[in-house]
């Protein structure tokens, strides 16, 4: 029953290899990004287009990881009572939109553990959560657990 219930949390931990790979990206930019405060302040939108004319080459990757992102954020916005209910914690108060959401507002800071960190910490535990749930329904011959390290990811 449990998992019919968050199937549509499961749902979205498809998008988990978009984030990471965002997730990297950002971390490797955030020299540039902590010290240009036009980049900081930029909303994904604009950031899209300066990175369509700095790395053309690498733009449809992070306009579909964008994508990605704004869908996810939604809805898990949609499902934060199923969030709240089994106990995931997620920082996420409105979705994520190429329009209004700052590009710093996703990565980490000193002062805050960002929107994509926060994300990803949240689908890895709604994955690995599930991952033990149906471990422990199946047969003990089919046990072989694949959780995520959350330590493999964010480091």
């Amino acid at each position: 029953r449990k998992f019919l219930e968050e199937q549509p949390l499961l749902a979205c931990t498809r998008y988990l290899p978009d984030f990471v790979s965002l997730y990297l990206k950002l971390v490797q930019k955030s020299s540039l990004i902590y010290n240009n405060k036009k980049l900081w302040d930029m909303c994904i939108s604009d950031f899209l287009q300066f990175i369509n004319k700095e790395e053309s080459n690498s733009y449809q990757e992070y306009a579909t990881e964008f994508t990605s992102l704004t869908i996810t954020s939604s809805q898990l916005m949609e499902e934060k009572h199923k969030l709240d209910t089994y106990s995931y914690s997620c920082v996420l108060r409105t979705p994520v939109t190429n329009s209004n959401t700052r590009v710093g507002s996703l990565i980490s800071t000193s002062h805050n553990k960002g929107i994509l960190t926060s994300l990803i910490n949240t689908l890895v535990n709604i994955h690995n959560s599930f991952i033990t749930a149906y471990t422990q329904l199946s047969p003990e011959s089919n046990r072989r657990e694949r959780t995520i390290p959350l330590s493999l990811i964010t480091t």
